[in-house]
């Protein structure tokens, strides 16, 4: 079921925008991530539901068109929810490099049409709970890595599939295809009770690197089939360094709006400098097919960034303005203890990165 609770959130969102409180918008940000996380299930469930009731029964033509008006509306909510969650984040670490207006604008469209999506679902809900609905099977979990993946390791896709209908289903089963090597190709799960689950772990692991597709596929007795697919991008050696030099260049820009004291910020910048000498190093390794060597270049690069957080933690024992990951509500451009904490968040995501950029094959 929607939330009504998202609009006020949104409010949140515009009123840290409007007073440049990066550390406000960066907590709305995490309150709707987790809101829309909370409801994405009971959504998908209502809207599987009302199609099924649509296409299935025998109702009157205003009962049809109010059953349209939630998916038309369900669907209209997806592209705004995820532009807000983009802005609102590129916002919390490079606020001067977003238009206000921008995000506002969207805030506000985003709110009109959750108010509405909350109304159709009102109004959805007890013409669904008044008829029968067939055996209907609904995704209602497809959690795959958000992240690239290393070339050689295996990683999960998890799915769980629903019977969203008021009829058990028999011989449900979920198929996977992919140009990914996956582990198993189907799961059988037998019958499927109104309102109950199944779910299964595909596992894969990536000889090349590219982007794939993975087409899943739900079917039962007397329930259509439902389809849905997700995308994992998966990265070799070379990709990975690659993508840690960018970050290390946009680390020091990062570093230079931060508004460090002087010798705190001559010393971490010494230290990515350090930093981006070693991945260039590795860079150097991977190019002549040398994992183990540049595999060491990478753990002295982690060490150095290491480094740069203890510098970074000794710098704000003093007055709190020196560095670490500080909580301060300041300005965009004020001295304060919050724009340290964004160089603390992305030299520690850097370390993140080097660490699974050293799982990945050649």
């Amino acid at each position: 079921m929607p939330s009504e609770s998202v609009t006020e959130t949104l409010e949140d969102l515009k009123a840290g925008v409007e007073a440049s409180d990066t550390t406000a918008v960066k907590d709305a940000v995490d309150e709707l991530q987790a809101e829309y996380d909370r409801i994405e299930t009971s959504e998908q469930v209502l809207l599987q539901q009302a199609v099924a009731a649509r296409d299935k029964t025998s109702l009157s033509r205003e009962r049809r068109q109010t059953l349209d008006s939630l998916a038309r509306t369900t669907a209209s909510v997806s592209l705004p929810r995820s532009s807000i969650l983009t802005f609102g984040a590129y916002y919390v670490t490079a606020p001067e490099q977003v238009d206000d207006s921008r995000i506002i604008e969207t805030a506000d469209t985003l709110a009109d049409e959750e108010s509405t999506l909350v109304e159709h679902a009102e109004q959805a809900e007890p013409i669904v709970e008044d008829v029968a609905i067939p055996p209907t099977l609904a995704f209602t979990e497809l959690v795959a890595p958000d992240a690239a993946q290393p070339k050689g390791p295996t990683f999960g896709i998890d799915v769980t599939v629903q019977n969203v209908g008021d009829e058990t289903t028999e011989s449900v089963a979920v198929s996977a295809a992919s140009d990914l090597p996956l582990s198993p190709r189907s799961a059988d799960f037998g019958a499927l009770a109104p309102d109950t689950t199944a779910g299964a772990t595909f596992e894969a692991s990536a000889a090349t690197a590219g982007t794939f597709t993975v087409e899943l596929s739900a079917e039962g007795d007397d329930a259509d089939t439902v389809s849905e697919s997700v995308e994992v991008t998966v990265l070799d050696k070379a990709g990975y360094v690659d993508r840690i030099r960018e970050d290390l260049d946009g680390a020091m820009q990062t570093l230079g709006e931060a508004g460090l004291p002087r010798g705190t910020a001559k010393g971490v910048e010494s230290k990515l400098e350090a930093a981006i000498r070693k991945v260039d190093d590795a860079e150097r390794f991977v190019e002549r097919g040398k994992a183990k060597q540049a595999n060491n270049m990478l753990t002295a690069a982690a060490n150095v960034l290491g480094a740069a957080l203890n510098q970074l933690d000794a710098g704000s024992n003093g007055n709190g303005n020196g560095g670490g990951r500080g909580n301060g509500t300041g300005g965009r451009n004020g001295n304060d203890d919050r724009e340290p904490g964004l160089v603390f968040g992305v030299v520690e995501s850097l370390i993140d990165e080097i660490a699974t950029a050293k799982t990945a094959e050649l």
